[in-house]
């Protein structure tokens, strides 16, 4: 959790800079650094036999965070329409309610103490783990964001193009991540 909380930091001192008008190498390179934390948190907690709920829990909304502020970086700059973000961040939400709904029907039962702890570690451990696609998907969106904030640095055509195709296959990785994990709730 210790590194995760880094990422967490790392992406405060991020927007703390924008704010103060930084140059954006030095920002870029604090969210490159928050996006390395993501990288070696689970597979430092699993190496460890550490995986936890509020892990697992925090690795997700530091992703998301991490992800949200990229996404205002590329509006801001205009490297990305709002329509594609809507788009994006659309599918996004989509594929959080199909994971969330069925642990929200079964919490909202009124469960005992013990059976409410033992869903939350089941959702937390089980569902909330991504697949491959949904790995592939995030190494799109991510990558896909990185390329095309490093025009800002250095302004080559070619960095563009290779970021929107990464941006369009998150949107085709995130239509068969929705595609699963509809069936595997049903």
């Amino acid at each position: 959790n210790q590194i995760t909380y880094l990422g967490f930091i790392l992406i405060g001192i991020a927007i703390w800079l924008n704010y103060r008008g930084t140059e954006f190498k030095t920002q870029l390179l604090i969210l490159i650094f928050a996006a390395v934390t993501d990288a070696i948190d689970g597979p430092t907690a699993r190496n460890n036999n550490n995986v936890t709920v509020l892990g697992t829990w925090l690795d997700h909304i530091r992703d998301g965070t991490l992800v949200a502020w990229a996404s205002y970086l590329l509006y801001q700059n205009q490297l990305l329409s709002l329509e594609m973000i809507f788009i994006i961040w659309a599918l996004q939400l989509l594929l959080i309610w199909i994971t969330l709904k069925d642990f929200l029907i079964q919490y909202l039962k009124k469960l005992s103490d013990v059976e409410t702890e033992v869903l939350i570690q089941h959702f937390s451990l089980d569902n909330l783990q991504a697949s491959l696609i949904g790995r592939l998907q995030f190494f799109c969106w991510t990558v896909g964001y990185l390329f095309l904030l490093l025009y800002l640095i250095s302004p080559n055509p070619m960095l563009i193009t290779i970021g929107q195709a990464l941006i369009i296959l998150e949107i085709i990785f995130a239509g068969l991540n929705i595609s699963e994990s509809y069936r595997k709730s049903i």
